[in-house]
Order: C-alpha cells, then structure tokens, then sequence
C-alpha cells in the first residue's frame, strides 16, 4: 500500500528529507538538507522540495540571505507524531 501522509502518497526520498527537517527541529535550506545525507544531491534535493511543498507536506518558513542570493528554508507541516498515528508500524 505504501506510506501516505493525509492521504499523500510519500516516496522514500520525501520521507527522508521529512526525517532531516524532524530531527533539526529548525527549518533548513536546501544545501543543509543535502549536508545531512551523503546520498544527497542539490538538485535531487530541490525536485523533491517542490514536489513536497504542491502536496503541502512542507512550507517555506523564510528566506535568508546565503552567500550572494536568498535561499529558502523549508519546515514539515506534518509532525512526527501525525505520521506515526497514520503509518501504523505493525
């Protein structure tokens, strides 16, 4: 059947991504989901953000100034509590 998250289905690189933006605590630009994982590339990274964000399973929390442009950071709209009640293990 395969996880979902209000009725999304999720792939396994938007769950890791969720996981990375779960354990910071603090919304994180795209360069510093990438440093988190080593299998990781930047424009992976930004396909699954975008893909992410039109199933509202992220938003953008602001903007920040990163090195001579503004960079996005991103923050999960569903907690892990909310997916672990729906992706019963077991």
């Amino acid at each position: 059947m395969g996880i979902k998250i209000n009725g999304c289905s999720v792939s396994p690189r938007e769950l890791d991504i969720l996981h990375i933006l779960w354990a910071a605590g603090t919304p994180l630009l795209a360069s510093e989901i990438m440093e988190s994982n080593d299998e990781l590339r930047l424009a992976t990274v930004h396909t699954t953000l975008t893909r992410m964000l039109k199933k509202n399973l992220i938003a953008v929390a602001d903007f920040v100034r990163s090195g001579n442009v503004f960079g996005r950071r991103y923050t999960p709209l569903v907690s892990r509590q909310e997916f672990e009640a729906q992706n019963p293990v077991g």
